[in-house]
Formats: C-alpha cells, sequence, structure tokens
C-alpha cells in the first residue's frame, strides 16, 4: 500500500480476499499509521456495513463532497439529487486536484445498498481521477468487484494465514492478555482448516480466553474447532 500510493498518477487499487481475511483491518491499520506519518495528506475513509447509513451511495458521495469542501474551500453547493450526485465525485475530485494528496479509502464496497442499481454498479465512483488523487478500495466477489475489474483497475490480494502462521498469531494473541495456550491446543489449531481465516481464527481465541474453566478449556476448543467455517462458527 505505501509503495503504490507514493507513485504519481498511481491508478485505484483493489483488495480482494474472501471475507474475514483482514482487508478492512489492513485498510484501517495502513490508514492510521498513514495520516500519523503524512498529515498534510487529506485521507477520507469510508468503512461500509459500519453504520445503518454508511451502505447508501448518495451518503457516502455527499460526505466526500463536504470533505473536499472544507479541504479546498469549493465553493460550490453540494448536490442532493441523485442525478446530479453520479457526476459529482469525478467534477469535485478535478476541483481538488493540485499539490496536496488526496487518499480516499473506501472499504466494502459489496455491502452498498442494493435496491438501487447504481450503488452496486458504482456509477458514482470515477472512472479516471487527478494525478494527486489515490482511491484504496475493497470489495468481496459481488457486482461492485465485477464493476471494478472491468475498469482494469489493479488488484490486491490479502491472503489468509499459511498453517505456519497459525501458532505464532494465536499465541502472540494470547501473550497480550498474559496467557499461554496449551501445546495441545495449539496443534488442534494448525490441523483445523478454517483457523487459517484470521477472523475465524481471532474470534476462537476471543472466546476461549474468557472461558473461566481452565479443566474444560480443551473440550471447548474442541466444540468451537468443528465449525467448518466463518458462519458455522458464529
Amino acid at each position: 500500500l505505501d509503495a503504490h500510493v507514493v507513485v504519481p498518477g498511481a491508478p485505484p487499487l483493489v483488495l480482494t480476499g474472501e471475507s474475514g481475511c483482514g482487508k478492512s483491518a489492513a485498510l484501517a491499520e495502513w490508514t492510521a499509521r498513514w495520516r500519523t506519518q503524512h498529515p498534510d495528506d487529506l485521507i477520507i475513509q469510508h468503512y461500509t456495513g459500519s453504520t445503518p447509513d454508511s451502505a447508501d451511495w448518495q451518503g457516502l458521495v455527499r460526505r466526500i463532497l463536504g470533505e473536499l469542501k472544507r479541504a479546498f474551500a469549493i465553493p460550490d453547493d453540494i448536490r442532493l439529487q441523485p442525478e446530479a450526485l453520479r457526476t459529482a465525485l469525478q467534477e469535485w475530485l478535478t476541483k481538488a486536484a493540485g499539490p496536496r494528496r488526496v487518499i480516499l479509502v473506501l472499504d466494502a464496497l459489496n455491502q452498498l445498498a442494493t435496491d438501487d442499481p447504481t450503488a452496486q454498479q458504482l456509477g458514482w465512483l470515477p472512472v479516471a481521477v487527478p494525478p494527486n488523487v489515490r482511491i484504496l478500495t475493497s470489495s468481496l466477489p459481488r457486482e461492485p468487484l465485477d464493476a471494478l475489474r472491468r475498469r482494469a483497475w489493479p488488484e490486491l490480494p490479502v491472503p489468509l494465514f499459511s498453517t505456519p502462521e497459525i501458532a505464532p498469531a494465536a499465541q502472540a494473541y494470547f501473550a497480550i492478555f498474559s496467557k499461554k495456550l496449551p501445546s495441545a491446543l495449539v496443534a488442534r489449531l494448525e490441523r483445523t482448516r478454517a483457523a487459517t481465516n484470521p477472523l475465524y481464527l481471532s474470534a476462537v481465541l476471543d472466546e476461549l480466553r474468557q472461558f473461566g474453566r481452565h479443566d474444560e478449556l480443551e473440550a471447548r476448543a474442541h466444540e468451537y474447532l468443528s465449525a467448518p467455517d466463518l458462519p458455522a462458527l458464529f
């Protein structure tokens, strides 16, 4: 992500990968660090699904326009009509062209509301952006990702854990709470294919660290780890 953002005129970048692999976490962690290290950059981030209103594409566009209006003293009024909003972001990013870097972080576009075709087809999202603008986004394999791929934007796959990465991750997580996983449990985690999914692994570990009966810990872990995937686990 660092290398991509510093390239002048770099095209938008799409993070891909299965649900729970860490796309949102990666974007959030990167954004927090980049904002600290580059305070002059304007970063506008949006996490679809984080609130009930976050899936509305019109609200998303108006929010970005508001941020641009404040940052660049754009005198234009923010449009309210859907027809005008479909092209507004392209026009306003052009007004923000200049030396200051603008980074849009748009997470989980697949969670945009499905009642308006404009949302999932991404007709509101600019196809071309000024050289000072970067767009970082993510999506599961849904209609928005199909729309992004038709634009031929580069993709950055976020991989699952490999089997050798499971034990260090689990032990590091428990160490945060001054706890240690029994070796038998670590071995069981390594044999559980679903545990290569970071969200699955963290959910199991979070439940186990709060389980108060040590003599029943392995039985409880066996119950959780019998779930073949995230839906079954939850």
